[in-house]
């Protein structure tokens, strides 16, 4: 279905810019529906085209200074917050990616059964693991680590620690 572009002379629209000018018409809708003219815009474009962008109509805000300060404040506050998050979702694909390889490293295949296999010792753990843990293990020198893959250091003690193969650490 072809769309039906309607041309208007310049002399048209110079005649709708003059009544406006003159009074007449009262307003931009006024002359849409008195000449049966489509589009919102089209006697606004002709207008600004004739330079009398002073009929068109003007929107305005008045503010205290305190809103303008407040507004100021939360775009200020809206662009912070989308750095951190973007800050965050990149610390994320780190952190993934570093995990990946880790596993990749010591030999995990399944990755994904291995996240859900490892829970974490300390009951302040962000994801809601060990909470009914005693709050003196994470003040341990020694944590258990029957999650960890093999290879990883493991602390004996916090004086003499040693990795897997007995060295002592630097």
């Amino acid at each position: 279905m072809q769309e039906t572009v309607i041309r208007y002379s310049e002399a048209f629209k110079l005649k709708v810019v003059t009544e406006l000018e003159n009074g007449k018409l009262t307003s931009i809708e006024h002359a849409r529906r008195k000449y049966g003219v489509k589009g919102n815009l089209t006697v606004t474009r002709w207008l600004k085209k004739y330079g009398r962008g002073d009929l068109l109509p003007r929107k305005v805000r008045i503010e205290m200074p305190d809103e303008q300060d407040q507004i100021r404040k939360l775009k200020e506050e809206n662009h912070k917050l989308k750095l951190a998050l973007a800050d965050a979702k990149m610390d994320e694909v780190l952190s993934r990616a570093l995990f990946e390889i880790t596993c990749e490293n010591f030999g995990v295949t399944d990755i994904e059964s291995y996240k859900k296999n490892s829970t974490p010792n300390c009951p302040q753990s962000s994801n809601g693991h060990g909470k009914n843990r005693k709050a003196n293990e994470c003040n341990s020198p020694v944590q258990e680590n029957r999650h960890q893959p093999p290879g990883l250091l493991q602390r004996t003690s916090q004086t003499g620690e040693t990795d897997n193969s007995g060295r002592a650490f630097a």
